[in-house]
């Protein structure tokens, strides 16, 4: 065999190569484009359903911060708490002793909230009576982070919708719980110190950094601490052994 017929026969094994390879790469573009259109498809049929949960978690994230909020960070209350005329609030500290929630179990009394009440919200999606929604509210998780500057809520939720499922969520509350409880647990530890002492200059220095602090007598034994961050409100209460109203130090400068 020839030079020149070997060099027919590489150039024929390469045309075909070369062939065969813009078949695959004309069938990968094809099936790809075909997926497109799919996903395209499935996501403005899951999209309206999407939105709905998220919004619906938003709102109910939200509606559990202020709850636990008020109520001295929790949805269940505990055995022992202050039934004042504005709310019920659990004590911060009790007797002799600091009894302010964990941040760790504050995060839980929020999940707790959202649980029961995002199933009311969602309301058996009746807003969508002409889609095929398949889910079990049984098996919703939910995770709650309080950190400084706000509360991460995130949702593990199954959802089947025509075929397709959806199964997370999430939501932003902008409300720095996270500090307000270290401000409360502080105030709660200069209680344990010295139980007959308010320190308004600590109250008054919260204020220079966007808060508002307050303090409630409700009776001789009782009082009610409030820290206040545009709208919200994290009330916490503290129940005093002794019968003396604690003194009120209040500086001439809170520089």
């Amino acid at each position: 065999m020839g030079k020149g017929q070997v060099a027919v026969y590489v150039l024929l094994g390469l045309v075909i190569l070369i062939a065969i390879a813009g078949v695959f790469v004309l069938r990968y573009t094809v099936i790809e484009g075909e997926l497109d259109q799919i996903s395209d498809s499935t996501l403005e049929e899951t999209k309206p359903i999407q939105t709905f949960v998220d919004e619906c978690l938003k709102l109910t994230s939200q509606d559990a911060v202020y709850y636990v909020g008020s109520q001295g960070g929790f949805t269940y209350l505990p055995e022992f708490y202050l039934e004042a005329d504005y709310s019920s609030i659990a004590y911060g500290y009790f007797d002799s002793g600091v009894s302010l929630i964990s941040l760790e179990s504050l995060g839980e009394q929020v999940a707790e909230y959202i649980k029961i009440n995002l199933f009311y919200c969602l309301n058996d999606f009746s807003s969508f009576e002409n889609e095929e929604i398949t889910y079990d509210y049984s098996e919703v998780e939910i995770d709650v982070i309080v950190n400084q500057n706000d509360v991460i809520v995130d949702v593990d939720f199954s959802i089947l919708v025509d075929g397709t499922t959806l199964d997370s969520f999430s939501a932003e509350v902008p409300i720095p719980l996270g500090s307000m409880h270290g401000y409360v647990y502080e105030i709660m530890e200069k209680t344990s110190e010295d139980p007959e002492w308010i320190d308004m200059s600590y109250l008054a220095s919260l204020e220079t950094l966007g808060f508002e602090a307050e303090v409630i007598p409700e009776n001789e034994n009782t009082l009610v601490y409030s820290i206040g961050y545009g709208e919200f409100v994290f009330l916490s209460a503290v129940y005093l052994e002794t019968k003396e109203i604690p003194m009120f130090i209040i500086p001439e400068s809170f520089e």
